[in-house]
């Protein structure tokens, strides 16, 4: 048989193999375990990111901020687990100002604060339900469950939206836990240098000197008519100030209505030295007033709760200048109540996922 009829018989046997060894090369390994698991947990949260959209009013909200550049309405408060039967608190505001465990300021840059705004908004934090129950890998019988365990808790907010998930149960989230330990990790260095104080009149005196920043200062004024169900004449109202946002919550009426009120600079330094000057940390825990009346000063985690009514043995002047000076403070939260009412922002009714109304009453 001559070379070239050798060689058309078999130019079909070679044209076959190599057909098969190209569509061997083109077709894609088989995937591992590994790699199918990591498929189906992507597809997984790619699913439950779409079907967290229906209800997330929040995500819209830090998207605005992200994109305005201005993030000074965005805010996240973190408690979660950092070691054995120990919890840490972090809070977060847009403008940088930090606080660890309450009792330490400190500040993280724009890049930092913009990094978490963006993964609170790509993982659809708002869209999270109240309360999150991680399956266990080694799956316990359900009566063998602490179903009421709370493992941690964040809670974010952006303009007038507020949202709130409690992580359940011995075993967290992954998404939740990479949220928290990122906010924990670039707090952790900074409030390791951070300012603490002494005492609530120390606290005060460097809020006044604008050592701390306004958000460490917490006010709350409480008036009502000394029984248990005021009726709906009646005086009856909370004023809550943090920094320079003061958030006027009127209950002579159902459902109770919220006002906001943005103090001036010079407004929120003539209460800071109003506070100060009156040595709010000094304080009785117990003055008189001709209603139910309640103030709470707080800065860092230093804070004096006062109690005011007409107790039995007790007149305006049993307490002297303590007195005048309760009076001259709560005064000043009146006339910011009054002005709330007058001026204030009503704030949106939403349906809050958060702490209920009698929860909110004994606060």
């Amino acid at each position: 048989m001559t070379t070239s009829r050798r060689l058309a018989l078999a130019l079909p046997a070679l044209l076959a193999l190599a057909a098969a060894v190209a569509a061997q090369e083109a077709a894609p390994p088989e995937p591992t375990p590994a790699t199918r698991a990591r498929e189906d947990h992507e597809e997984r949260e790619k699913r439950e990111r779409e079907e967290r959209k229906e209800d997330d009013r929040l995500t819209p909200e830090v998207d605005r901020m992200l994109r305005s550049g201005k993030l000074d309405g965005f805010w996240i408060d973190v408690t979660w687990p950092t070691g054995t039967n120990q919890l840490t608190a972090v809070r977060l505001y847009g403008n940088g100002v930090g606080t660890w465990n309450r009792a330490v300021q400190f500040r993280l840059s724009p890049a930092e604060v913009r990094g978490i705004a963006e993964e609170v908004r790509e993982m659809r934090f708002g869209g999270f339900p109240l309360e999150v129950r991680e399956e266990e890998e080694s799956a316990k019988k359900r009566e063998e469950r602490d179903e009421t365990e709370l493992y941690g808790r964040i809670v974010a907010g952006a303009g007038d939206v507020t949202h709130i998930v409690k992580m359940m149960g011995d075993k967290a989230e992954p998404e939740l836990d990479a949220l928290a330990k990122k906010v924990i990790g670039l707090a952790e260095n900074p409030a390791a240098r951070g300012e603490k104080i002494g005492g609530l009149d120390d606290g005060l005196r460097r809020v006044a000197a604008g050592t701390l920043a306004p958000e460490t200062m917490e006010v709350l004024a409480r008036r009502k008519v000394d029984k248990p169900k005021p009726g709906a004449g009646d005086e009856n109202w909370i004023l809550r100030i943090n920094g320079r946002r003061a958030v006027d919550r009127d209950m002579t009426r159902q459902p109770a209505v919220e006002r906001e009120l943005k103090l001036s600079t010079q407004e929120f330094k003539a209460l800071a030295a109003l506070l100060r000057e009156a040595k709010a940390g000094s304080l009785p825990q117990s003055l008189w007033a001709p209603r139910y009346t309640t103030l709470r000063v707080q800065v860092l985690n230093q804070m004096r709760n006062v109690q005011a009514r007409q107790f039995v043995g007790m007149t305006p002047e049993t307490h002297g200048a303590q007195q005048k000076a309760f009076d001259k403070v709560f005064a000043w939260c009146e006339k910011t109540h009054a002005r709330a009412l007058a001026q204030g922002r009503v704030l949106p009714r939403h349906v809050q996922e958060r702490e209920s109304e009698e929860e909110r009453e004994r606060e």
